[in-house]
């Protein structure tokens, strides 16, 4: 209701509808019931009256009845009496925005003349003149209006609203190792787990502003499962419950009888969402991480944690599969793996990698290490974990809690800063001359002893450049503290960094990268624009929404060369009162890389379209629409390009 009460407040202070039926000569309002669902009011200039409708209802029959709004599309009939077009607002009410030379009503869903007709007659309300043709939002060079000429001509842009990059879903799978070592490994998980939850949940507050450093999270799924994956029937210590398939990649979620205060039982994942959101606090959905995550020491010693990954995301989220409603396809993901092994995910054509008779193929530990090529490549893993990314909203995140050396700065943090990790002497893979049947500790501290872990970092690399952010810790660490707030801050990027789905096309120039499109947020204050230093708003001459089309560029008084803010000024929406508009810059991409680069990190702060054909169609994101995306670098002030509490947003795109 933000929206809708500060129009009320705004346009009531200059008196553009008279109250109740008092509708002047005439009594326009006579016979005018509103159906019953609101209060009849005079247009202005005589030109008649209109309805202003209950909340809930918006006027139809040329304004002078009201109807209820379409609960799966509260646009639908509401055609803003011809003169604009319906968009909805943070809080999901339709909401018209004008063509120029009308401005909105008091409700919200009818616009209105700002001046009289050329002709005086009647027919500018209510005639359907000037119905914005949104499918034209493609065509960035045909049949643009004369704005310049004081008609009743259509604008030259048609308009989007976009709801403000809020990324309300996020999904956590994390594969626990429980083979017989790994009891203080799971411990130390669970003991710091609950500061991710409350981060994403209850975010902490910029002590410089006072307001929480990026939106929280509504919709939370987090899941479990082991690396055991079996020993393709063979029998091996610790794989004998089931030798075949093990726990298949499917969602644990039996109560661990060593965490007190646990439920009998447990569905298949938690979640925290508006159904149970009231009744479920953050703080007893991360007790309850701890007693689905703490797996015990005895599953099969054989681990294969990317392979039990790819299943538990692909054929197990189908219809009546074990990890069906898992993924959702309009969700940030996180995939943590937490081990003191290296991946050993076995081809499946290679079967006697786990037959212990084989004896030419050495100690069951070694065989990883003797015969990569019996192993899963990690470029396959790459390949299959790279159809999670198209579409979704933000990259997908992979946090690695694994054997790096803990005093090795090489091998933790950001992958992209991890080039010399495998080069140490730590990490490389050599048989430990006292135990012929194992590889020599990376780590070895009071956590208990780690290997080499090359496939991970490997994949972590390649993560990076193809699929998303990455980071990784020591599993060898005591405290797992920065370990999880370094995960967590990668989540909280991706939050900041955000899409939205488009109703309609919106065309790119392959030459430039560009759309023939402005964004900008209409706040609900007259608070200034952000401030950007490299080009302040001084140096911007004045500029509107309804001039973007021609508005002069931003150039620096002393060298004259132009620049572009991230927000720069349009005005209020009033003249001298009312909510200020802040264009939004359009982010720079690199025209040489193929579809921009598009899923890389831009060359600046700020929005982007991606056209569906540049995604890639799969099972979880069948349906193809152009994207709008945001991006702004970690640690600006503030984190969002357009803050969802107190702003709407609006993609306007030559017709």
């Amino acid at each position: 209701m933000r929206r809708r009460r500060r129009l009320a407040a705004v346009l009531a202070s200059v008196m553009l509808v008279a109250p109740g039926c008092d509708c002047g000569a005439g009594d326009a309002c006579a016979n005018v019931d509103c159906s019953g669902a609101g209060r009849c009011a005079a247009l202005p200039y005589g030109l008649g009256a209109y309805c202003v409708c209950n909340p809930g209802y918006h006027p139809v029959e040329g304004g002078v009845e009201c109807a209820p709004n379409d609960a799966s599309d509260p646009c639908v009939g509401v055609d803003c009496g011809g003169h604009g077009v319906c968009g909805r607002t943070g809080d999901g009410l339709p909401v018209c925005t004008c063509f120029a030379g009308w401005h909105v009503d008091e409700s919200g869903l009818w616009c209105l003349p700002d001046r009289p007709p050329a002709d005086g007659g009647s027919d500018a309300i209510g005639d359907g003149a000037g119905d914005a043709d949104p499918d034209s939002l493609a065509e960035a060079d045909g049949g643009e209006a004369d704005v310049g000429e004081e008609t009743d001509a259509e604008p030259w842009w048609a308009d989007l609203w976009v709801h403000a990059p809020v990324p309300s879903k996020v999904d956590i799978l994390v594969v626990v190792d429980n083979s017989g070592t790994m009891s203080q490994e799971q411990a130390a998980l669970v003991q710091r787990f609950p500061e991710m939850i409350m981060e994403l949940t209850d975010p902490r507050l910029d002590p410089g502003t006072g307001r929480p450093t990026h939106p929280p999270v509504e919709d939370l799924n987090i899941g479990v499962i082991s690396p055991d994956l079996g020993s393709m029937g063979y029998p091996i210590a610790g794989c004998e419950d089931d030798p075949f398939d093990g726990d298949d990649g499917c969602l644990l979620h039996e109560p661990s009888v060593a965490v007190l205060g646990c439920e009998t039982s447990y569905s298949s994942f938690l979640f925290r969402n508006d159904t149970n959101r009231e009744s479920y606090d953050a703080a007893t959905m991360a007790h309850d991480v701890a007693c689905i995550g703490t797996l015990g020491t005895n599953g099969c010693n054989f681990e294969q944690p990317l392979r039990a990954m790819e299943k538990a995301l692909g054929d197990n989220t189908a219809p009546g599969r074990c990890n069906a409603g898992f993924l959702r396809p309009d969700s940030l993901l996180a995939l943590i793996v937490v081990t003191d092994e290296d991946d050993c995910s076995v081809d499946p054509a290679y079967p006697e990698m786990f037959d212990e008779l084989e004896e030419e193929l050495g100690p069951l530990n070694l065989r990883c290490h003797r015969f990569p090529e019996y192993v899963l490549s990690v470029e396959h893993f790459v390949s299959s974990f790279a159809r999670l990314a198209p579409g979704r909203p933000g990259r997908v995140v992979l946090g690695l809690i694994v054997g790096v050396p803990p005093d090795a700065p090489a091998c933790i943090g950001s992958a992209e800063d991890l080039e010399g990790c495998l080069d140490i002497p730590q990490m490389q893979e050599q048989v430990d001359p006292g135990y012929p049947d194992q590889l020599v500790p990376s780590c070895n501290t009071s956590m208990g002893q780690a290997y080499p872990p090359r496939r991970f970092l490997h994949l972590a690399r390649e993560w990076q450049k193809f699929i998303g952010d990455a980071w990784v810790d020591s599993v060898c660490k005591t405290d797992w503290t920065d370990a999880i707030h370094g995960i967590t801050d990668k989540l909280v990027d991706d939050i900041r960094d955000n899409m939205v789905c488009l109703s309609h096309e919106v065309a790119v120039d392959d030459a430039t990268c560009m759309s023939p499109c402005w964004l900008f947020e209409t706040t609900v204050d007259s608070a200034p624009c952000e401030d950007d230093p490299t080009c302040p708003q001084a140096w911007c001459p004045p500029a509107t929404p309804e001039t973007l089309d021609r508005m002069e560029p931003c150039r620096s008084p002393s060298a004259g060369e132009v620049c572009t803010p991230v927000e720069r000024d349009l005005g209020m929406e009033y003249g001298t009162f009312g909510p200020r508009r802040c264009l939004i810059r359009q982010a720079r991409r690199d025209p040489s890389e193929a579809h921009c680069g598009d899923f890389t990190t831009p060359l600046e702060a700020g929005w982007w379209v991606t056209p569906a054909e540049w995604t890639v169609p799969s099972p979880d994101w069948p349906a193809g629409c152009d994207m709008l995306r945001f991006y702004r670098p970690a640690g600006s002030e503030p984190p969002y390009l357009v803050d969802p509490a107190t702003s709407t947003a609006t993609l306007r795109c030559t017709r």
